[in-house]
């Protein structure tokens, strides 16, 4: 069993006690695989160096994130939580890009000496960690310590479906395109009845009521119809005697 929390453990205010609870219907065989954002990105470094931390509609700063990690509190959510991490991955973006998922930075107003030597930091441009961890007792944790070994197993066939959701689709459909990318590639969405998630439904970037929201609301419709148009025009999980046109199950008549 694989369970995935793709950009979910930041949002959460105890995602220890999370970790700790999906340890009781992993299978034995069963492991996580979670993509968790760096907030020691360079271009966060710089700009805290220049007094600002201003939280964003997406992206590292996404003004939804309850909880920030480096890799080393990442490994320690992971130990802490009861796991044992197997493998760890990383997602790059340049520290100096102009991408509106992390600030954006003017390499004029620093050193450049300073410059090179962040640069040397292996983690200075991995926008997210993705890691793949199995639960273990703390005898299993020592003894893998001691004999230092790992599985390999590349995770990137996993997390690039949603990656190449995350730059595409910023605002609407990225979480429904995500679940749709792991079915067709053989995975499974599987669904916790005991953990409850609040996500408040434009509370962040308010209704879709200027012409300008309006229109990426649009853009992301379109791209959703034409990369899943059979899944669009017949729902497997929907009933398709039932209306589509209202939200209270109705028959289609």
């Amino acid at each position: 069993m694989l369970l995935f929390f793709g950009d979910v453990l930041e949002h959460l205010r105890n995602p220890w006690q999370i970790l700790r609870d999906t340890k009781e219907i992993l299978t034995e065989d069963g492991y996580v695989v979670a993509s968790i954002p760096n907030i020691a990105h360079g271009a966060i470094r710089l700009a805290l160096l220049q007094g600002e931390f201003e939280y964003t509609e997406f992206g590292i700063l996404d003004n939804t994130h309850l909880r920030f990690f480096t890799r080393k509190t990442v490994e320690d959510l992971l130990e802490n939580s009861g796991y044992l991490l197997k493998n760890l991955e990383s997602t790059k973006l340049p520290f100096l890009a102009n991408n509106n998922l992390v600030p954006q930075i003017n390499i004029n107003n620093f050193d450049s000496e300073m410059i090179d030597r962040m640069q040397q930091d292996e983690n200075i441009d991995t926008l997210q960690f993705v890691v793949r961890a199995v639960p273990c007792t703390v005898e299993e944790r020592l003894a893998d310590k001691q004999n230092n070994q790992s599985h390999n197993q590349n995770l990137r066939p996993v997390y690039d479906y949603q990656l190449s959701a995350t730059f595409w689709l910023n605002y609407y459909f990225n979480d429904i395109d995500f679940c749709l990318k792991l079915i067709s590639h053989g995975f499974r969405n599987v669904y916790l009845p005991h953990v409850v998630l609040y996500h408040y439904e434009s509370k962040s970037r308010g209704y879709e009521d200027t012409p300008v929201k309006k229109a990426r609301f649009a853009q992301e419709i379109n791209y959703m119809r034409q990369k899943w148009s059979q899944i669009c025009d017949r729902d497997p999980c929907y009933n398709p005697n039932l209306t589509k046109n209202h939200e209270d199950y109705r028959l289609k008549i």
